[in-house]
């Protein structure tokens, strides 16, 4: 018997504080069993078939000596050091083993900081190029990010933030001040007044009360010069009677729809402000209120998941092989864990790997692992006899037989024949009376080698081991139809079928039960996988089901749903100053430019109140 050689290298390689995986590999020349142990000082593990595992949190050697023993007690040593390897992953990027190869080469993956991509963490990401995130101004790529510079009009970390240029009240005391977009304009003058507005001066030179009496308004109302004498105005956002009192006007509560539907209405003191819902662009909040794509900005969500953009926010998914919430965690899944349904084939070995895994069939064994693993000894028996290497002793060969087991073999005597099957196989006399009777009453029992034979006796007919009947013996026999003849024999929802002599009932499609007695309605929509679509509803009735679109789909239910594109109805489903668009299973509606309203049934135009 020769020793199992290692072919292992002797140089396993580590990164500083994360676990290395190594899978040991020997050949055994006669390809026996083989299992693995070892010593070291090292925190560390190791399974009979050899899964290395161990985590090395300082920077020195540190020497591994590997056994490998066949099931003869062969055995061969390696000893291996483990040796920390230097992370090459750039600008903060951090090394990660990767497990898909399990040969202690030192294989990685670099897990990049925000703004920095490539195999090594190397490319800067040019976030201005790949997601355009500056609203209302010029996008400048850093290294790493990037910032903003807002067009005139504009502020905020992205430039989504319109400035307000009437905020300074720019315009005369009384004149309406209209923002625009890094700029504003004044409406006319008061009564008795002229000027652009945004200065007014007197026409007639007589005395302004509204100047030469500043208190004679409420703080929150105009003074506007009539005829001689004065009217005190309540301003925009106020109401009152403008002297002793201007009460702020909840525009909010006023004006349900004054901001547009993805934003959220805020009143403030003599006016109000429209900010867009999380998830959607931030536009004037009144007019606009766009989906934002989070999954095009970097590092939306952590390694391992996937981003799935949605409307007005987004979803993490873990990738294949990983599990978590896919935001904070994506762990991976241990798919040899013997907390779930076994993933290789039997006599196979399961190595798990960073968001994979892998099946080597055992020893003696060949195939992928996962779907087979077929038992490579085939035990050819010499002349005469059974067994490998004529290890069943010879015996006739018609009375023992060889059977391969998992790395062994068994002997087994023929049928008719008793003994250990590997050195003697002796007849089995069926007729003895030691054994029960094995022909039928009224009939005689004949041994022969390896068999016997039963003979019913003079005056009886039949096989002679299931029945001898009596020859002079007259049997009326009619067949009654026990369906016809006896009612509701049957439970309502099962079939009667007539056999000879007797009768048997079995429960409609769409039932279950023993029909006789009872036949219960079958619920096809608790069956799994479903029997309906993933988009429609599954309705159990009596004996049967039906499938029906959701909302918003449209096709058979139990084999199609497909999405209704509402945006081609006839009558149109939007105002007719309203954009549609279409959205799996729904739609939605925007007023255009200059419109506002919910979309579906009203568009108002805008104006402008001037005074």
């Amino acid at each position: 018997n020769q020793s199992p050689k290692f072919t292992t290298s002797t140089v396993l390689h580590a990164f500083l504080g994360k676990e290395l995986r190594v899978q040991l590999k020997a050949i055994d020349p006669e390809n026996r069993p083989i299992r693995y142990t070892f010593d070291s000082t090292l925190d560390a593990s190791l399974t009979e078939r050899g899964l290395f595992t161990c985590t090395k949190n300082t920077n020195d050697s540190t020497i591994v000596i590997f056994n490998v023993t066949d099931e003869c007690g062969a055995y061969s040593v390696l000893h291996a050091s483990v040796v920390i390897k230097e992370c090459p992953c750039q600008n903060s990027g951090e090394c990660h083993p990767d497990y898909r190869y399990l040969n202690g080469a030192g294989n990685f993956t670099c897990s990049c900081p925000a703004g920095y991509t490539g195999t090594l963490c190397e490319l800067d990401v040019n976030e201005c190029a790949v997601s355009k995130p500056c609203f209302n101004g010029n996008c400048n790529n850093e290294q790493p990010g990037f910032s903003c510079s807002c067009y005139v009009g504009y502020t905020g970390d992205l430039c989504q933030t319109e400035i307000d240029d009437c905020a300074s009240n720019p315009c005369f005391l009384g004149v309406h001040c209209t923002d625009m977009v890094a700029s504003f304009s004044c409406g006319p003058c008061p009564l008795g007044y002229t000027a652009n507005g945004e200065t007014c001066t007197r026409i007639d030179g007589e005395e302004d009360e509204c100047l030469t009496k500043p208190q004679v308004c409420h703080t929150n109302a105009k003074c506007v010069y009539n005829n001689g004498s004065y009217v005190c105005q309540c301003t925009d956002g106020y109401t009152g009677d403008g002297k002793s009192n201007c009460t702020d006007v909840d525009e909010c509560i006023q004006t349900p729809d004054i901001c547009h539907q993805n934003a959220n209405c805020t009143n403030t003191e003599g006016s109000y402000s429209c900010q867009c819902l999380k998830g959607y662009t931030t536009g004037d909040g009144k007019l606009n209120c766009s989906d934002i794509d989070e999954c095009t900005s970097p590092n939306v969500c952590i390694q391992n998941s996937q981003c799935s953009n949605t409307v007005g926010s987004y979803v993490c998914q873990c990738a294949v092989g990983y599990s978590g919430d896919g935001y904070s965690n994506c762990t991976d899944i241990n798919e040899c864990s013997s907390n779930v349904p076994p993933v290789c084939y039997e006599n196979a070995t399961c190595s798990n790997s960073e968001g994979s895994y892998s099946c080597q069939c055992e020893n003696g064994y060949s195939g992928d692992g996962k779907r087979n693993c077929t038992d490579m000894q085939m035990f050819n028996c010499r002349t005469g006899g059974r067994g490998m290497e004529e290890r069943c002793k010879r015996v006739i060969s018609r009375i023992g037989q060889c059977s391969n087991t998992v790395g062994s073999y068994v002997c087994q005597c023929a049928v008719g024949y008793s003994g250990d099957g590997y050195s003697n196989c002796t007849d089995i006399n069926e007729c003895s009376s030691n054994v029960p009777p094995v022909c039928y009453e009224n009939a005689t029992c004949s041994n022969s080698e390896g068999s016997y034979s039963c003979q019913c006796e003079n005056g009886y007919s039949g096989d002679g081991k299931r029945n001898c009947t009596d020859i002079y013996t007259i049997y009326i026999s009619k067949n009654i139809d026990e369906c016809l003849t006896i009612p509701n024999i049957c439970h309502q929802f099962a079939i009667c079928s007539n056999v000879p002599g007797s009768y048997f009932c079995h429960c409609r499609t769409g039932f279950s039960g023993n029909g006789k007695l009872n036949c219960d309605d079958i619920n096809e929509c608790q069956k799994s996988p479903s029997v309906c679509h993933s988009l429609a509803k599954c309705s159990n009735t009596e004996g049967s089901y039906s499938c029906q679109c959701e909302s918003g789909y449209t096709g058979v239910g139990t084999v199609n749903c497909s999405d209704v594109n509402e945006c081609n109805n006839t009558p149109p489903v939007c105002h007719k100053n309203a954009t549609c668009s279409n959205s799996e299973g729904s739609y939605s509606c925007q007023c255009q430019n200059g419109y506002f309203g919910d979309g579906k049934i009203n568009c108002t135009g805008m104006t402008v109140n001037q005074v």
